[in-house]
């Protein structure tokens, strides 16, 4: 009884000690003193504690028996005894369209294959041929699961097609070629599963076999309700990119599928893995099997080729098309098998685990970040105390831009800031980033401002003065301009050809002015519609003139537009494309919240997809959108540029065409055009105390980020910022505190939290684009996810351009506003 008493209390004053000397540090650290050693009497309790420990311990337990080195294996089988269960291993099912895949799929390590044909359309139902040939040459133990899929497109298939696949399935059973399952998946036109159909199929299929539903799933409208109805059809996996363009990115709509089937049925995620996002993908989602193809493309055999006519297999012409082929790459699936990670929730034991060494620094790492980053303070007594920006390219040269801006104005200074999601290159964006607060600014000018702008801006043209000093000039009346991260890419006779329009635009303002150039909305979306009209005339030469190839650049690429005007406590924010933009505010309980105030224009937003098909035809209702594109070309809905969606047809063929290397500058089913339009979509806000920034960013960010996770990084940044400052208990400067015990530790516990919450990067830009792509679903910072993201060679094929820009409201200049207002009852 009393080794075990002197045993509990070794313990709990050791225990006693520890926390003694964590409470200790934790003091030094708020009061931000010099650490030197820790308080006498904690060292002395320490060693007095753990020699009560060794004594009772050893008096409790007796003499120590012998450990002999084969105790462990007495209970084991020699089929055991190399078994980890603690490290887990992944079915990976390599997806393959022709012999070499196969074969370069099983030398890579694949125990499991998905069998089809044209994996560039999606996969398609194989030949009965290369089913036995593989069958014939690779080994027997080999896995495969055949694809069902009579055509490519959609999956909405009528009664021959159904018919065609019922004979396909019963071909291969009956061909006495071992298969273990079926991949297939058949929609109705509502977005549901035409289940009466699939079972139709599914009656062709033996129990014993194991049933596969396709990427189908991640066009379907509910997939709760679809995950419920495909285990009581009796199938095994649901093939998924989370209802994203790749898995990567829907890698959270993958887990909670995987947690709504609760092992019900497995959900195999797939599309885009490949070895720099697999460990991400696997980890975040919690899957144990993946689906991926590692393909190459192949050079073709032909030696002789047409060089004078472009022919191509399918009928477009491309400098990019040789009829070269795609395989399966060895190399690649080989890394893509050795993706492991440790883990006490499954027990298979897998064979050595290979890991690539992180190729960056975590120094060379947040460079790279921080290369584009600023900080930006304002001026005094203005809505806006400060604003913080940072991009990061993926495509080269990266095609987003971003400008911040104040506009010249006798009345009030009115703030712009603006983010541009170029497309098809970065010329259309450039050019839309370097005009369009020009083209705002001007659009809310009164007359007698607009006159002597027009008059300096003429004597400007007229005079020696190089094109493009004068276009600064002229916009140095209209703007006060910003840190500006990008190099103006125009020449010289575009920039003088943007001044002209420039001109032209002040000029038609000051002699048509009317009230409603007095309405701040009105203004924002005339200034959008005026210069995406100049973007897409401007390409078209005189009759005297050639050709400005330059000019046709910008306007057969595009660029989505972000725009947000903060007038006193008045937030417009004019939104045409893909970009949004969201407020960071506090709710009535204190708590953080976000207001979305842009709607993404785009498949997904059903008024818009309402918009576009009500403006043209009804017999064009099946080919104005699709594959979630319009004219099944460009993704956002509304955008500047883009001329091939805007142009007549005549215009087409007689001036872009002679240039257009890509094939037929006319697109299929271009009936009616414009199919495009760059009229923003415009909402107000009026700026509260409780609301606290404004978040512009491009799609790259929220492909990756929601906005509620945005806002809650940034509640969280501005947090720990707070505790890169020195804290001072006493900040009146007087020797004596009127503060309290309680205030105090209030205080010091704020400054804790602060101090828990401090962020790697100072800017909170910067600090989102590294959670974006670093930071697991857990809230854990993975270096090497870091390192392998920011150092792969086609960053693009994995994620986007991410530029981000963070307006912080001055809240004491907004409650000045608002106090003035209410005095005045308005």
């Amino acid at each position: 009884m009393g080794q075990k008493l002197l045993l509990i209390i070794g313990l709990f004053a050791l225990a006693h000690a520890g926390y003694s000397a964590a409470q200790h540090r934790v003091y030094v650290r708020l009061t931000e003193q010099q650490f030197e050693r820790l308080p006498a009497d904690i060292i002395v309790q320490t060693l007095i504690a753990f020699l009560a420990c060794c004594i009772g311990t050893v008096q409790l337990f007796g003499k120590f028996k012998p450990i002999l080195i084969t105790a462990e294996w007495q209970n084991k089988t020699w089929d055991t005894i190399g078994n980890r269960p603690s490290f887990m291993t992944f079915n990976h099912r390599v997806c393959v369209d022709s012999f070499e895949s196969a074969l370069a799929a099983v030398q890579g390590g694949a125990q499991r294959i998905e069998l089809c044909s044209s994996l560039d359309q999606g996969g398609l139902t194989p030949s009965l041929g290369l089913l036995t040939l593989i069958r014939r040459h690779l080994p027997s133990e080999l896995i495969i699961f055949v694809m069902i899929r009579c055509r490519s497109g959609d999956f909405v298939y009528d009664n021959n097609e159904i018919n065609v696949m019922k004979e396909e399935i019963r071909s291969f059973i009956q061909s006495n070629q071992r298969i273990d399952g079926f991949v297939l998946g058949l929609l109705n036109p509502d977005g549901t599963i035409d289940i009466e159909n699939l079972k139709s199929l599914i009656e062709q299929i033996p129990k014993d076999y194991s049933l596969t539903f396709h990427r189908a799933f991640d066009f379907l409208a509910k997939w709760q309700k679809s995950i419920d109805q495909l285990i009581e059809l009796g199938f095994h996996r649901i093939l998924t990119s989370g209802q994203e363009t790749t898995a990567y990115y829907g890698r959270k709509s993958i887990r909670q599928m995987i947690n709504y089937a609760d092992n019900r049925i497995i959900i195999l995620p797939g599309c885009g893995i490949n070895v720099t996002n697999l460990e991400s993908v696997l980890r975040e989602t919690g899957a144990k099997e993946f689906h991926s193809s590692a393909r190459i493309r192949k050079p073709s055999k032909m030696i002789y080729k047409n060089f004078q006519k472009r022919i191509s297999l399918n009928g477009q012409a491309n400098d990019d098309e040789d009829n070269s082929i795609q395989v399966t790459d060895r190399e690649k699936k080989q890394r893509g098998s050795f993706a492991y990670y440790h883990s006490d929730s499954i027990e298979e034991p897998p064979d050595e685990p290979v890991y690539e060494e992180q190729r960056l620094s975590s120094y060379e790492a947040t460079k790279i970040l921080r290369t584009h980053e600023a900080s930006i303070d304002l001026e005094a007594n203005c809505p806006v105390k400060y604003y913080e920006v940072n991009y990061l390219g993926a495509n080269n040269p990266p095609e987003d831009r971003q400008a911040q801006a104040r506009i010249r104005s006798i009345d009030s200074y009115m703030y712009l800031f603006g983010v541009f999601d170029g497309h098809g290159g970065p010329w259309c964006s450039d050019a839309v980033g370097q005009s369009l607060f020009e083209y705002i600014a001007v659009s809310l000018h009164s007359p007698d401002e607009l006159e002597p702008i027009l008059r300096k801006g003429k004597t400007m043209t007229n005079s020696n003065k190089n094109s493009s000093q004068n276009s600064r000039n002229i916009s140095s009346l209209l703007l006060r301009s910003y840190y500006n991260a990008y190099k103006d890419a125009r020449n010289s006779k575009t920039k003088e050809v943007h001044q002209n329009n420039l001109l032209k635009h002040i000029e038609e303002v000051y002699t048509s002015f009317d009230n409603d150039n007095t309405d701040i909305m009105s203004a924002l979306e005339s200034a959008f519609i005026k210069l995406d009209r100049d973007i897409c005339t401007e390409a078209i030469p005189n009759a005297a003139e050639e050709m400005n190839e330059d000019l046709l650049h910008i306007s057969t690429a595009g660029s989505c537009a972000c725009v947000a005007l903060v007038k006193d406590a008045d937030l417009y924010i004019a939104n045409c494309g893909d970009a949004r933009a969201i407020l960071g505010t506090i709710d009535d309980n204190g708590n953080p919240s976000v207001v979305s105030l842009s709607i993404d224009h785009n498949v997904r937003n059903e008024n818009e997809v309402k918009r576009i098909l009500s403006e043209h035809p009804s017999n064009e209702s099946h080919s104005v959108i699709r594959s979630d594109r319009l004219l099944g070309l460009l993704m956002p809905f509304r955008a500047f540029g883009d001329i091939r969606l805007k142009w007549p047809i005549n215009s087409l063929r007689e001036y872009l065409q002679p240039y257009y290397k890509k094939g037929d500058a006319i697109p299929q089913f271009y009936f009616t055009p414009p199919y495009l339009t760059a009229r923003p979509e415009i909402t107000k806000h009026k700026l509260t105390k409780k609301d606290k920034f404004l978040v512009l960013a491009t799609d790259g960010l929220w492909d990756l980020l929601s906005p509620e996770k945005v806002v809650e990084l940034i509640f969280n940044h501005q947090k720990g910022i707070q505790s890169f400052d020195r804290f001072i208990l006493n900040k009146t400067g007087t020797k004596k505190s009127s503060l309290k015990l309680k205030e105090i530790s209030e205080l010091l516990t704020a400054r804790q939290q602060a101090i828990k919450n401090q962020p790697i990067d100072q800017n909170s830009a910067t600090d989102l684009i590294r959670h974006a792509l670093a930071f697991t679903s857990k809230g854990q910072f993975d270096s090497k996810l870091l390192s392998d993201v920011l150092t792969f060679p086609n960053p693009r094929s994995i994620r986007d351009d991410i530029t981000v820009t963070i307006v912080y409201f001055d809240q004491d200049y907004i409650d000045q506003i608002d106090t003035k207002e209410k005095q005045t009852g308005k």
